[in-house]
């Protein structure tokens, strides 16, 4: 089924401005040590997997040392969560208004844009978790069951990325658990996902391992250093911005209670599994934003 035409004109506006607004200042302190680290590249860093630092050097092989060549794949990125998002919301049954709203709605998110604007691990993050969220939509919905394999191999590439991505397969499961679709974890494809990731995760997790787990020491200066829960709590509306708190909401709500929306109830649940364990954990206020993709496409209903 082809997009409707509103849905490219969101997510290429997206594309279009953080473009034109990539030259217009000079790099980030994070995308300078990404160029540095890029040089030197390994299966880890002390305070990373090797995606971002990979993706620095090609983009400094392709277009020199600019800000503008850094920040070309984030600003694609976003224009796929864009058409993400559209996607997720024709699957959950909208129709072509609902698609434009749902890509119009992440096109303007501020936490999306934010993060777009710079090469950055957060950006690369809410695409990964954008995929896995459009793939489990699609298991949802009844699609074929193979569909686990590729949301296992998403899974273990995006820890070459962020470590933080294991919350959301772990979610994923416990949100299965406490709901009826319990059962579709019970099949050989769910099994060969799981064993996809495994694989694919072990090279950046090996790394680790080898060199005594730097992650978990970085993990607990950022938890030193974070926000607090009361912030934490606070700063979700404004991520997105205080006008998308309401179809966010409303998405919530559908997938939580909506019978139309039954199937796909576990959404609902791992949202809040997820939220709740970065709140615990001292995480990031913006780590668990990439679930707004599903949200805002659930709301755009």
């Amino acid at each position: 089924m082809k997009r409707p035409l509103g849905v490219w004109i969101a997510a290429s506006a997206a594309v279009v401005l953080l473009l034109a607004m990539s030259g217009r200042y000079g790099f980030h302190r994070d995308e300078l040590y990404f160029l540095m680290a890029g040089r030197r590249l390994d299966w880890g860093f002390v305070d990373q997997p090797p995606l971002v630092p990979a993706l620095a050097r090609l983009s400094e092989l392709v277009g020199g040392v600019s800000p503008v060549a850094l920040r070309v794949v984030p600003a694609l990125a976003v224009g796929s969560v864009c058409l993400m998002s559209a996607s997720m919301a024709r699957r959950l049954g909208g129709g072509s208004t609902a698609q434009v709203v749902a890509a119009a709605t992440l096109a303007g998110a501020g936490v999306l844009l934010g993060e777009g604007h710079l090469l950055s691990t957060a950006v690369i993050d809410f695409w990964f978790w954008t995929v896995a969220l459009w793939i489990l939509v699609r298991i949802l919905g009844g699609d074929d069951q193979r569909w686990w394999l590729a949301l296992g191999a998403v899974l273990g590439l995006g820890m070459w990325n962020k470590l933080t991505i294991a919350t959301l397969a772990a979610a994923l499961v416990l949100g299965l658990l406490l709901t009826a679709r319990r059962k579709l974890l019970a099949n050989r494809w769910a099994a060969f996902g799981a064993v996809a990731a495994v694989v694919l995760a072990s090279p950046t997790l090996l790394w680790q391992a080898a060199n005594d787990w730097p992650q978990f020491e970085m993990a607990e200066a950022l938890r030193e250093g974070g926000d607090g829960p009361v912030a934490y709590l606070l700063s979700q509306p404004l991520l997105l911005s205080v006008v998308l708190v309401v179809p966010a909401a409303m998405g919530w709500w559908r997938l939580a209670r909506s019978e139309r929306l039954r199937p796909w109830q576990p959404i609902a649940v791992i949202y809040v599994l997820v939220l709740v364990t970065f709140l615990v954990t001292g995480g990031k206020a913006y780590y668990p934003a990439p679930m707004y993709s599903v949200l805002l496409a659930a709301g755009a209903l």
